[in-house]
């Protein structure tokens, strides 16, 4: 897909002041920011083409008690597990329910009615639909849709906005009535007449797929729980991204109920997603925060509790050396202290884009032009942080899934830096030897905004896979005592240390069958070995001789999880003076899955992801207590990463 039409799929342009804004979740194995729109501003930056700015999408106030029809089409339709509609709907609002109750945050969304709506494909009409009948070739498990503004507008009562012959705006005063309601009774919305600030949204579809099998209760087969899935739409419904928090903490495996992937063959998974973790509530309750108005939803009524009162905002820039900002790089807030929760998530950045006005396509503009800022509002809850960022890209959730901030960063070629923490103010550089280090961030009085900033490292790495890893190995399923190990040449090692780099860290990637259960890691090893001399073995110097060395702990799924090097100059030197030394040792990376992993728990392995390769040269295995041995087609997801002074 090139660029302008992957700004196509993200706003559709249906009307000089609306934009039809998709956030679908894509299937996996049969499944926090802000979604945004594109903003007209009719200003014209080269002859022919419109500058866009891009907005977030919400509910205003008057209409943030979101009524909704659901069709009649009931789920599983005309099969045996076919559920009826009245059930499905308990299921629908107790989803619904799971964001209407949240104390801090004043959204509200109901199903008003039931009825046979027969449209099809989802169309704008007013009307709120939910509905299990799916658009031809939908490769989803469900999706949001929503009809936003893309300029500031002034409704005017009489409109007919969606061109239906019947007015969708009325007179406030006349109906002595100021929020969105079916007025003339006729089965749609209509708004009240005023200013509406762009982004707005105006209409809101969520479609289930026709395809696909729903159950009431989340279960270990290949249906997908319908609570589940609904949490997680109505989430995008009311303007909520994609999250690519995928483990809530050290211990525990679970994903934020906006992780855009679901395991449906794992039911603590299922069940763990109809439940709004501390990144969902916290940015649902930043969109739309109790007691920022007067109005009736705003204003703090019995129950509520203010934003202020239970959350804060961490907020900072994120750019490389040149001070060129980094739109879609996720800036994530974790507790300091073991387990090590996730707090919340930001992606960052401030982008614009074109528009040529002869054919409606909307263009990427070149980083200089289309990369305003990489500032970014991370909203947690009060208490103490270490903050990190991370590249999108290397994730479960692709940046063309998240928004079109996150999508400009792509296409710029400016995401695929390494994790790194937030350094003290005046310390934070481009060349720094401790990056897995962050300082700590109070959020604790709401008038003060602690303020964490990057610089993105000038890194460089040694890999030892091709393109970007998937799959995982079977290797260690049944067997004791594997280890997987990679070779980093000496001559491929001491160009990077001659020129003055330092070894800071080394990254792995693995995946899991069954996402609610953590990755634990045996032992993960920098070492230095030789391999023979027809490259079929490797042996590492001395079996108890380890330059690093860290043992029994919890790995990120599918995503590079960094093992930072302390005394990382020392190494360096170290590492440096060995492989001088002796021109015939190499360095090795060598990963120890855990022992317990027996073939009927197989569902439970934590998989080393891979890339294929004819006869690789650097892959090697060891099999309870064998030689390490060169694999015939499989390169681990292993790699070294070094801080370069330039």
């Amino acid at each position: 897909m090139n660029a302008p039409e992957l700004l196509q799929r993200l706003a559709r342009g249906t009307t000089l002041v609306l934009a039809v804004l998709g956030a679908t979740q894509p299937a996996r194995a049969l499944a926090g920011g802000r979604v945004e729109t594109i903003v007209r501003t009719g200003i014209e930056i080269a002859p022919g083409i419109e500058q866009l700015d891009v907005a977030p999408i919400f509910w205003d106030e008057r209409c943030a008690r979101v009524s909704y029809t659901l069709d009649t089409i009931p789920p599983n339709a005309g099969t045996p597990e076919e559920i009826d509609v009245q059930r499905a709907r308990e299921d629908l609002e107790a989803s619904m329910d799971a964001w209407n109750r949240l104390p801090s945050s004043y959204i509200e969304m109901r199903i008003d009615r039931t009825r046979t709506i027969g449209n099809g494909t989802r169309r704008f009409d007013f009307i709120n639909e939910i509905t299990f009948e799916s658009e031809p070739g939908f490769g989803a498990l469900a999706g949001s849709r929503s009809t936003s503004l893309m300029e500031d507008t002034q409704l005017s009562a009489g409109s007919d906005l969606d061109g239906d012959g019947d007015s969708d705006v009325y007179d406030p005063e006349a109906e002595r009535l100021n929020v969105c309601a079916d007025i003339d009774g006729d089965g749609d919305i209509e708004f009240p007449a005023g200013f509406y600030r762009a982004g707005t949204i105006l209409e809101n579809d969520v479609m289930f797929s026709s395809t696909v099998s729903f159950e009431l209760e989340p279960s270990s087969d290949i249906r997908a729980d319908l609570r589940a899935v609904a949490t997680h739409e109505f989430g995008h419904s009311h303007g909520l991204s994609h999250s690519l928090i995928n483990d809530g903490s050290d211990t525990d495996g679970n994903a934020s109920t906006m992780f855009p992937f679901l395991e449906t063959t794992d039911a603590a998974t299922e069940a763990e997603q109809r439940t709004l973790n501390d990144d969902d509530i916290a940015w649902s309750s930043f969109i739309y925060p109790e007691g920022s108005g007067p109005g009736p939803l705003a204003s703090i009524g019995p129950g509520d509790v203010r934003f202020e009162d239970s959350f804060g905002v961490i907020e900072g820039i994120v750019e490389d050396e040149t001070g060129l900002g980094i739109p879609g790089a996720n800036v994530f807030a974790r507790q300091p202290q073991s387990p090590h929760a996730i707090g919340g998530a930001a992606f960052a950045g401030t982008v614009r884009g074109g528009l040529v006005l002869e054919t409606g396509e909307m263009i990427p503009l070149p980083p200089s032009l289309g990369v305003l800022d990489g500032r970014y509002r991370l909203p947690v809850r009060r208490g103490n942080y270490e903050v990190f960022v991370q590249s999108p890209e290397v994730t479960n959730a692709p940046a063309d899934n998240i928004n079109i901030t996150a999508a400009v960063g792509l296409l710029s070629g400016l995401h695929g830096f390494d994790e790194e923490g937030a350094s003290a103010p005046g310390r934070e550089s481009a060349f720094e030897i401790d990056p897995g280090r962050s300082q700590h961030f109070s959020v604790r009085h709401p008038n003060r905004t602690p303020a964490a900033n990057f610089i993105l490292n000038r890194n460089v790495s040694l890999r030892g896979f091709d393109g970007m890893p998937g799959d995982g190995s079977f290797q260690a399923l049944g067997r004791r005592d594997v280890v997987y190990a990679t070779r980093f040449r000496n001559t491929d090692v001491l160009n990077k240390l001659r020129s003055g780099a330092v070894l800071t860290s080394a990254s792995f990637m693995m995946t899991n069958f069954v996402p609610s259960e953590p990755i634990r890691i045996r032992r993960f090893r920098l070492a230095v070995g030789r391999v023979s001399d027809d490259g079929s073995t490797a042996e590492l110097q001395h079996d108890d001789f380890h330059l690093r060395q860290l043992e029994n702990f919890t790995a990120q799924e599918g995503d590079f999880h960094p093992v930072y090097f302390q005394g990382a100059s020392g190494l360096s030197r170290r590492l440096r003076n060995l492989l001088e030394r002796d021109p015939s040792l190499d360095v090795f990376l060598l990963l120890e899955p855990p022992n317990d992993v027996v073939l009927p728990d197989f569902a439970f392995a934590p998989l080393l992801a891979i890339s294929w390769a004819l006869d690789p040269d650097d892959a090697f295995l060891s099999v309870e207590g064998s030689p390490l041995q060169r694999t015939s087609l499989e390169r681990w997801a292993l790699q070294l990463t070094f801080a370069s002074p330039e």
